[in-house]
């Protein structure tokens, strides 16, 4: 319920603070006193669109603050979803400046706009703008219906289960190629890859000596040149070998006078066969380097094909040889498949018939819970002067999911002789709320705070009665903040909130005044008797409050047994 509302410029209220109480909470004072902005900064608060123009003159920005608590279920699973912790308390922020900057705030954290109207559409429904109604929205209607719906959990738990494992056999089939067609394109692509991979037989051995090769042949020009150089500063004339072989004959010639000349001339000997075999590689190198674009094309084209596996199969060679392995499992298994594939789809088939059954046995359940909802909107609008309204649930039949096969769309028709309509589409803002009076009384499975704005506007008599007691019905178990002009309706309140304009030369100001019992009296007797209070007026205001009070207790007394 709201349990606190906070107002911050916001028209003609600079400065508000209401705090509401359990049950029917209504709203009293003199057309264009400011009931409605009241209303408006709860609908703000709730996630109703921005409007700059509510901003008080003058002013640079308003805010309304709204503090919830005792809220339903589906309030807290929201909240989980979202990852916010579940308090037990909900307070609300909005900001809105002059420039259009806009600040949203959900226990001091940030929200956008539709996480907030995620939370707001089971906080609270209010019945003054069409856009905050969550049985307008078609894609609400099925929850609804289910809500009125009893048993329908275990039924839904069963086809969840039975979804399951129709998505198990599914996945099998895929496996195994799916169906003829599918299989022998499956086997087609499948063999195309394998014989890609074997055409090539990669090797990691094959694979480095065509880089290395490719990298030689690349640089060709740059190879030889650095072996001939080299090659000619070891065995031309006057070369490092030539020169070598005069040292040592050069030492040769002393060798007898010293052990050391002797060694030395034994080293350079060394030296001069080590320079000689590696004259001759030079040469077999240089051989070997000579630039042939043939060659070049071969090696490039083969290490395209490799570089082109690894982007298709994996990084390496081993990896596409891995895949290789697993592509031609996969090809066994599903060539092999037959027998496989008959056991599923008689699976299948008996799964298929079970999914149908439950789905049916929802969609019984829901028509008969239709139709007494049917009836029971039909019922209520009689009582509420809507003596030719008619309410119909339309089925159709989808394809099994979740929640069953069914769609369903909620169909008006207010007036004699009028087609049924989509209920959104048809229904005008007053018949709205007598719709909406009239669905609360059938479905009070869930806590939240109702809002009506002068749902009793045009109303007197035996049909202000039943509006004021469908009201107080509702109150039992929801709060209900209520804007009413109708006595039997203000009557039927628990609490009382007058609303009046002060003005002067300046500025003019809302301001709300919470009544005690005197006061609830005289109000009641001037929305009866006019501007002059009489003593029958004031005797006929305590009559409704006491016919107000037997029926509340009475109504309480028959729902607790």
């Amino acid at each position: 319920m709201l349990k606190e509302l906070k107002i911050r410029n916001l028209a003609l209220i600079s400065d508000l603070t209401l705090e509401f109480k359990e049950g029917f909470n209504v709203l009293l004072g003199e057309t264009g006193a400011g009931k409605s902005i009241i209303l408006d900064a709860i609908d703000f608060a709730l996630g109703a669109k921005a409007d700059k123009n509510l901003i008080s003159h003058g002013m640079e920005l308003m805010k309304v603050e709204a503090c919830f608590e005792d809220y339903n279920q589906s309030v807290s699973t929201v909240l989980k979803e979202m990852g916010f912790e579940d308090e037990g308390l909900l307070i609300i922020s909005r900001s809105l400046g002059i420039d259009g900057k806009s600040d949203i705030k959900l226990n001091g954290n940030t929200l956008t706009l539709s996480m907030l109207k995620a939370v707001t559409m089971y906080l609270a429904d209010s019945y003054s703008q069409h856009e905050n109604l969550m049985l307008l929205k078609e894609k609400n209607q099925l929850e609804i219906l289910d809500s009125l719906t009893d048993g329908l959990d275990n039924l839904k738990q069963e086809l969840k289960s039975l979804l399951a494992e129709r998505r198990f056999i599914g996945e099998k089939f895929s496996m195994l190629g799916g169906d003829d067609q599918n299989r022998n394109r499956e086997l087609e692509f499948l063999k195309y890859q394998i014989d890609e991979i074997r055409d090539l037989n990669p090797t990691n051995e094959e694979e480095n000596t065509l880089m290395e090769r490719f990298k030689i042949l690349s640089s060709s020009e740059k190879i030889t040149n650095a072996l001939e150089e080299a090659y000619f500063c070891l065995n031309q004339n006057n070369s490092a070998l030539s020169q070598i072989k005069t040292a040592q004959k050069d030492l040769n010639t002393i060798s007898e006078y010293s052990e050391s000349f002797e060694q030395l001339a034994s080293r350079l000997e060394s030296c001069y066969y080590e320079v000689e075999d590696i004259c001759m590689t030079l040469r077999n190198e240089m051989s070997h380097v000579k630039y042939d674009q043939h060659e070049m094309d071969q090696v490039d084209s083969k290490l395209d094909k490799y570089k082109d596996l690894k982007r298709k199969y994996g990084s390496s060679v081993e990896l596409v040889l891995k895949t290789l392995e697993d592509l031609e499992s996969k090809y066994q298994m599903i060539a092999n498949a037959d027998e496989q594939l008959v056991k599923l789809n008689v699976e299948l088939e008996k799964l298929n018939k079970k999914i149908n059954d439950a789905c049916q046995k929802i969609s019984l359940q829901r028509k008969k819970t239709a139709t007494e909802f049917e009836n029971g909107m039909c019922q209520q609008f009689l009582d509420l002067g809507m003596k030719n309204g008619r309410f119909k649930v339309e089925f159709v039949q989808t394809e099994p999911n979740l929640n069953g096969y069914d769609n369903v769309r909620f169909m008006f028709s207010a007036n004699l002789g009028e087609e049924l309509k989509p209920l959104s589409k048809i229904i005008s803002g007053g018949e709205m709320s007598r719709f909406m009076l009239a669905y609360k009384n059938l479905n009070v499975k869930e806590k939240s705070t109702v809002i009506f704005d002068e749902i009793d506007s045009g109303m007197a008599g035996e049909i202000g009665s039943q509006v004021a007691k469908k009201i107080a019905n509702i109150s039992i178990s929801n709060q209900v903040i209520c804007i009413s002009h109708l006595p039997q309706v203000c009557a039927m309140a628990d609490n009382f909130f007058f609303v009046y304009k002060t003005s002067d030369n300046q500025k003019t100001q809302s301001h709300v005044e919470v009544l005690n019992e005197e006061q609830k009296v005289e109000k009641i007797a001037k929305l009866s008797g006019g501007e002059g209070i009489t003593s029958e007026a004031l005797a006929h205001a305590k009559s409704l409050l006491v016919w107000a009070c037997d029926y509340k207790n009475s109504t309480k007394s028959k729902q607790s047994k």
